[in-house]
């Protein structure tokens, strides 16, 4: 890798080590007195503000080619937010302080992104083993923090959250800045219309976030269900993070091999594998080989997709388009699906629940498999 791309390990494992503080909010929220439905309502921010600021974040740094001082920006930004979550003890100020986390963390990870790729230039297909970090850093600390923090502290999470974000900002200050292309002032915004196989691609990304968000939701309240012991929950989401690191470590020979439109495609076959196979279980202990689908899912379209994303798009719009397809996967889709997973889950259960998120996580798949231009068409 080339010189300087320490500092990309190192925030990305702290960046995801904040997003596993995320992972507990809810327990924070409660012990803070806020009821369910307050809780729902406070989390149920993060993806819809994600969905309309993240585009928002993109452009301003295609526009003005400030990637570093923008990520900069959100980091800091970020800290502040995370510390009047911390010093908030109302639904009100609790409510105001993750608006203010949710617009901040949402310019985080497409920046960030857009900065490493344009760092590695023509060895953008080693991405794999910078992301990587982040599995790292994620599946340690949810492993960490849902052992010893959450259930007899869950006090400390929100100052945990305050200090990953510190901890990112420091990091952010010492990447290297890379000269990219800056969007020209009469260029207009036509990524979907001007980039074949984008809008796809970014449609599949909606579908299948649907079933991301009912995972991310649901996974826990599923288990307990099934009868599970209370460190499963750490278990499972440590399993599918650390299982994502083989796989981004490999992912460049992989891309070479299989090219990075036929690992998409892998990575929207495998959830409605993945869900369909929930929808049958009836003891909790098959959920944590399964985890790995998760890993083979990550990997796929956290890897393969960010770098088809770049493939698909001017340079000058390549943080842009990071964005777009962002917003799509973590926030648009998930938020959508953990709205309908609810009205399931009181209807039928969620058996119900992941057998119905097969059906937009294999319109996601087909989508792709049918819209998608090949490299000969492009």
């Amino acid at each position: 890798m080339p010189a300087g791309s320490a500092a990309f390990l190192a925030f990305f494992a702290i960046i995801y080590m904040n997003i596993a503080a995320i992972t507990f909010m809810a327990l924070a929220l409660l012990a803070r007195g806020l009821s369910p439905a307050q809780t729902g309502l406070v989390l149920g921010v993060l993806p819809v503000v994600q969905v309309i600021t993240q585009p928002v974040w993109g452009v301003l740094a295609d526009k003005t080619g400030q990637t570093k001082r923008l990520l900069t920006l959100a980091c800091a930004g970020l800290v502040a937010a995370s510390a009047g979550l911390w010093a908030a003890q109302e639904f009100v100020p609790l409510l105001l302080a993750m608006f203010g986390v949710a617009v901040m963390r949402a310019g985080i990870l497409p920046l960030v992104t857009a900065l490493a790729l344009t760092h590695l230039g023509a060895e953008d297909r080693g991405f794999g083993r910078i992301r990587l970090w982040g599995s790292v850093g994620f599946s340690v600390a949810v492993f960490v923090i849902g052992w010893k923090v959450a259930q007899p502290n869950p006090e400390l999470i929100l100052p945990l959250h305050a200090v990953f974000a510190l901890a990112a900002t420091a990091v952010a200050t010492l990447l290297p800045q890379s000269a990219r292309p800056v969007a020209p002032p009469g260029l207009r915004l036509r990524l979907l219309a001007a980039a074949p196989g984008l809008g796809p691609l970014v449609a599949a990304a909606a579908l299948t976030g649907m079933g991301m968000g009912v995972n991310n939701t649901f996974l826990a309240v599923f288990m307990r269900d099934l009868g599970g012991p209370g460190w499963t929950l750490g278990a499972a989401f440590a399993i599918a993070a650390m299982g994502e690191v083989p796989l981004m470590a490999k992912m460049q020979h992989l891309i070479h091999r299989f090219g990075v439109s036929r690992l998409v495609g892998v990575g929207l076959l495998v959830l409605p594998i993945r869900w369909g196979l929930y929808a049958l279980l009836h003891s909790p202990w098959p959920i944590l080989p399964l985890q790995l689908l998760h890993s083979v899912a990550i990997a796929c379209l956290e890897v393969a997709g960010v770098l088809l994303v770049r493939d698909l798009t001017r340079p000058e719009w390549s943080a842009t388009a990071q964005a777009f397809y962002g917003a799509a996967l973590m926030g648009l889709g998930p938020s959508a699906g953990t709205v309908l997973a609810g009205a399931i889950y009181e209807w039928r259960g969620l058996h119900t629940v992941f057998g119905v998120s097969v059906i937009p996580a294999l319109a996601a798949w087909l989508l792709f498999a049918t819209l998608h231009p090949r490299r000969g068409k492009r």
